[in-house]
């Protein structure tokens, strides 16, 4: 039945989810097997090497002194801040990006570097590309923070702009299939089995046949598809980015990271939002974040979201109100489901400790699967059209 859901138990069983798919498409990224270590290791002296090469003139000069600072280590990189001195005095400062094994040379690595390098010199609205080398790259380093987790709530103005901006790129060289069936089939395919206790294969497997009936009054645009608070900067001085100003800095907002950025249902980029406003990642230890579904906003609250994009997004061929929300409420269980088996692939790679986030996840899906039934009802979706 299509509200049944299933008991939990084991699973990496049963037949492929790609046979006779034309909505999908190989992310190569995705690797199968057991977690690779992530060596997201150079010397300091490495990448002085580096940044004497890349960087021009001023870098080259070894009058100059170059130190290195690292600002934290992710799940697929490691960030560092590289400084260029003469004696006490700051000349210049850059990023340094090292990649994990799980992102050297992949597809989603080379889209992620085309889109910053696109976004970073046509619409300067992302830290522009410096150089670019095997381990890694160089990027521009604007001093900011993170959103926090309330902003990210209440600013929808700001978060929903940088959406309305990146959804409406021309003609981007991406696959035009939506990317949600893609990245849940091949995460399916490389789930650890040892790793991971809930049906995922049964839930994909009835999710992607629910989107092929609901595939034809879905919109489709190029999305960045991984909207959290810890993916928008905020400019310390408040000037950078897009329109900052030191009264309100939040509006220089830059959104960042577009490693799974590509085409896909617009509803999702927003259900991916509103899924992401339930987490505050400022926890200092372990798991480094707090849950509370009552802060995915209200229907309401969706509404007024949904109005402010249509009214700056010109031409964005939306339905009425009402039905996108219905739409971004079923997009929802596909935002809850993908990053829940991200969890439990290989993809973050060796010692990143995901289980509570993974459980999070889970249990945020089944509590909205419960509460789909009306909502494709609304959507004129019979029970009978899915398993």
């Amino acid at each position: 039945a299509l509200f049944d859901l299933p008991s939990t138990v084991t699973t990496n069983t049963g037949p492929t989810l790609k046979e006779n798919n034309p909505r999908y498409y190989k992310l190569s990224s995705i690797t199968s097997g057991r977690p690779k270590p992530i060596t997201m290791e150079l010397s300091d002296t490495e990448i002085e090497n580096y940044a004497r090469v890349y960087l021009g003139k001023e870098w080259e000069n070894t009058a100059n002194s170059v130190s290195v600072k690292a600002l934290g280590k992710g799940c697929s990189n490691k960030v560092l801040v590289v400084t260029l001195k003469s004696e006490e005095e700051i000349i210049s400062q850059v990023l340094c990006r090292l990649y994990g094994n799980n992102l050297k040379g992949c597809e989603r690595n080379t889209y992620d570097i085309f889109i910053n390098t696109y976004l970073g010199y046509v619409s300067q609205s992302i830290p522009r590309i410096r150089g670019l080398f095997k381990e890694g790259r160089f990027e521009e380093f604007i001093p900011s923070d993170n959103m926090s987790r309330e902003d990210f709530s209440e600013r929808f103005d700001v978060v929903v702009s940088r959406l309305s901006h990146i959804h409406q790129l021309p003609n981007m060289p991406f696959p035009k299939t939506p990317f949600i069936t893609s990245f849940l089939q091949d995460m399916v395919e490389n789930m650890l089995v040892d790793s991971c206790c809930h049906d995922y294969r049964t839930e994909v497997t009835w999710y992607i046949k629910l989107l092929e009936v609901l595939h034809p009054t879905l919109n489709v645009t190029f999305c960045h598809n991984d909207t959290n608070m810890n993916n928008l900067l905020i400019p310390s001085d408040g000037t950078q980015g897009n329109v900052g100003t030191r009264d309100d800095p939040l509006a220089g907002a830059l959104l960042i990271d577009y490693e799974y950025a590509g085409y896909n249902y617009t509803a999702f980029d927003f259900a991916n939002y509103f899924c992401e406003m339930q987490y505050d990642w400022s926890l200092p230890q372990n798991p480094f974040f707090t849950f509370n579904e009552m802060w995915y906003p209200t229907d309401d609250r969706i509404l007024e979201i949904i109005q402010f994009y249509k009214s700056v997004t010109p031409g964005h061929n939306l339905p009425s109100d009402e039905v996108f929300r219905d739409h971004i409420k079923v997009l929802s269980l596909g935002s809850e489901l993908a990053w829940g088996l991200w969890c439990v692939t290989d993809t973050p790679g060796e010692n990143v400790e995901l289980g509570e986030y993974e459980a999070a996840k889970w249990g945020s899906y089944v509590r909205k699967k419960g509460q789909l039934e009306p909502v494709l009802r609304q959507l004129g979706v019979p029970p009978e059209a899915c398993p």
